[in-house]
Order: C-alpha cells, then sequence, then structure tokens
C-alpha cells in the first residue's frame, strides 16, 4: 500500500531539451524502462535530432531551439517491478493528454531517490515520409548593401520573396510541434505575465495527475467514486472544446480530493463509520449532482447566496471564472468535512 500522506514526495520536474545526442550520451549507463517510439529510440531521436537541426534551427543565436522535451518523476519505493511500466504507461497518457507522441523512460538513482527520466519527441513519427512544401508567409525584403533581411520601409530595400512563394521543399517523417509541454489550456486574461501564462497552473495540474495515477495503484478507491466527464463532439468550436477540458479538469481535481478523502477514511478504520461515511458520500452527491444538472449556488456576501448556471457553450472568459468559483466552493467544503470528520 501506497502511504501518500506520509511516504511519497510528489515530484514533476519539465524542461527542455537543447541537444538530444549530449542528453542521450549523459545516460548511457543507465537502464532502459520503457522504450515506446516503435522503431527504437536511439534511431527515432538521431533522425529527429537531424530533422529539428537541418529543417527547423534558426541560424539567430539570440533564440534557443527546443529539440525535445525532459520528463523527471520521482518513485517511491513501493513501485517496484512491473508496477513501473504500469504506472509510467498510464502518467506518460495523462502528461500527453492521450497524444501518441513517440519517448524513452530510463531509471536513474540521485541520492537515495529513484526517478524516471523521459525524454519525449514532440513530433509524431510517421514510417512513411511525405512531402513538405514551406512557403513565405509574408514579404520579405532585403537591404542591397548588408544583403540581410530589413523592413520593406528601410531606403533602396528590394523584394526577395513575395508571400506565398515556396521557401523550400523536403521529404519527412515528422508532423508539426505538439502543444502539449505549453500552458495553453490553463493561460488566462492578467496584467502579471507569469499569471497570463499560467506555467505554475499547468505544473501543478502534472502533480495532480501524478497522484491521481498513484492512487489508482492502490487500489483502495471503489470505482463508484467517480464523476463522470463532460463530453466532446464534432461540431463544437475551440474555445468549447476548451471549456470542456477546464470543466474536465476540475472533475479530476474533485475525484483526486475526494479518493485522500476516502482513503483516509480507510487508514483510520473509519470506513464502517455512519456519521464519517455520512459527509462523505453528501459532498461527493452533491458536486456529482452539479456537473450533473450545470448550475451551483455560491455564496458572494454573507446570508447572500448567486445561483450560477454553467454551460459548456458559455462566453470562454465567463465559464472560466464559473470553474474558479466552483473549485473555491469546493475546496471550503471539502476542508470543512475534513476537520469535521477528522477533528483538526
Amino acid at each position: 500500500m501506497i502511504n501518500l500522506e506520509t511516504t511519497y514526495k510528489t515530484y514533476v520536474h519539465v524542461e527542455p531539451v537543447m541537444d538530444i545526442e549530449q542528453w542521450l550520451n549523459e545516460r548511457l549507463d543507465l537502464e532502459v524502462a520503457l522504450d515506446h517510439t516503435g522503431i527504437g529510440y536511439q534511431r527515432l531521436f538521431k533522425e529527429l535530432c537531424e530533422f529539428e537541426r537541418t529543417y527547423k534551427k534558426r541560424n539567430n543565436k539570440s533564440t534557443r531551439h527546443i529539440e525535445a522535451r525532459y520528463v523527471e518523476i520521482l518513485l517511491p519505493k513501493d513501485i517496484q517491478g512491473d508496477k513501473v511500466l504500469v504506472f509510467l504507461k498510464a502518467y506518460m497518457t495523462e502528461v500527453l493528454f492521450g497524444e501518441k507522441l513517440p519517448y524513452v523512460a530510463f531509471l536513474a538513482k540521485h541520492g537515495k531517490g529513484r526517478f524516471l527520466e523521459v525524454l519525449v519527441s514532440e513530433r509524431q513519427y510517421s514510417e512513411e515520409a511525405y512531402r513538405v512544401v514551406e512557403t513565405w508567409k509574408k514579404e520579405q525584403w532585403k537591404n542591397p548593401k548588408t544583403g540581410k533581411f530589413c523592413k520593406k520601409d528601410v531606403e533602396g530595400a528590394v523584394l526577395a520573396h513575395r508571400e506565398g512563394e515556396i521557401k523550400r521543399e523536403y521529404d519527412s517523417h515528422f508532423g508539426l510541434k505538439s502543444r502539449v509541454f505549453t500552458a495553453d489550456r490553463v493561460a488566462e486574461k492578467n496584467p502579471d505575465k507569469d499569471e497570463r501564462i499560467g506555467w505554475h497552473r499547468y505544473l501543478q495540474i502534472l502533480v495532480e495527475k501524478l497522484v491521481q495515477c498513484l492512487l489508482k495503484l492502490t487500489e483502495k478507491l471503489e470505482k463508484g467514486w467517480f464523476i463522470p466527464r463532460k463530453k466532446y463532439f464534432k461540431d463544437m468550436n475551440k474555445w468549447q472544446r476548451v471549456n470542456i477540458w477546464k470543466a474536465n479538469d476540475l472533475i479530476r481535481h474533485i475525484e483526486l480530493r475526494l479518493a485522500q478523502f476516502y482513503n483516509a477514511l480507510l487508514d483510520c478504520k473509519l470506513a464502517d463509520d455512519s456519521v464519517a461515511i455520512g459527509k462523505f458520500k453528501n459532498i461527493y452527491f452533491h458536486y456529482k449532482s452539479i456537473f450533473q444538472y450545470n448550475h451551483f449556488s455560491y455564496e458572494m456576501k454573507k446570508n447572500s447566496k448567486k445561483q450560477i448556471k454553467f454551460s459548456v457553450k458559455k462566453n470562454f472568459v465567463m465559464f472560466t471564472e464559473d470553474m474558479k468559483l466552483l473549485r473555491a466552493k469546493f475546496d471550503a467544503e471539502y476542508q470543512g468535512t475534513w476537520d469535521k470528520v477528522f477533528g483538526l
């Protein structure tokens, strides 16, 4: 049994990889836990490295070119043998949001800790090469004196390339870069740059997904304590799909907290206590009902409640605010119920 509160420190770290070849050379002595590339990780990442440097890397020295991504995960002592692969596959599916990106994972030791070091390609690989035609997206002008690109209004500027003109053609096995390792899904309107991008919120989601996968491995949480997800449909636009993702992300957060609550009841031998399990069921069925009927009441001021109806078809900004209020409502009620049951 994995005791998440006392024996396991959740740790997930994501970094860009600027040099794939160097990254792999530094791990020649490590054990390969899983090769999820299909054609062998050495061949795939060698081809990816050549592709990035030949066709995608810019000559501008001031910009960094990311060739791949690196995910580091701390493993608990309880996960051994086959459980490592079960956990890794489940967690990487969550990290990649279902996208089938190739990756390779190594087992490493740092001090007393065991880590999974995962190298992920941000591009899907196809065994059959396809023709790529790159065109200039806008007119390009050059300075006749320096021969470098310049703005149109520079004196004597010469038109070098027209919009839509073919830039280059080549055969490729790799697709477009995925946006999985960006904080696009949690970006918000905010004058503060860090809050606007939301990278800390993205990392928090990865930590929550990590704990969720570990809870499933403990096999302690009953399957009945889950809330149905909002479903995607073909005719939905981009913002409606983002709204569904935000709703499902909040559902995962609620399920994670409920899982911790239920496991704590089992650890404290309170699963048969009618009062304790009753309070747990009350909060579970209440939020299951909220997502079923898409409305909830929120106390804006003392003795003043506001009825809020939410729909995935609602304006993106308004829906985001509704989810923030609902999360705040749940966290407050959850903490209050926890304190009552465990007397904290």
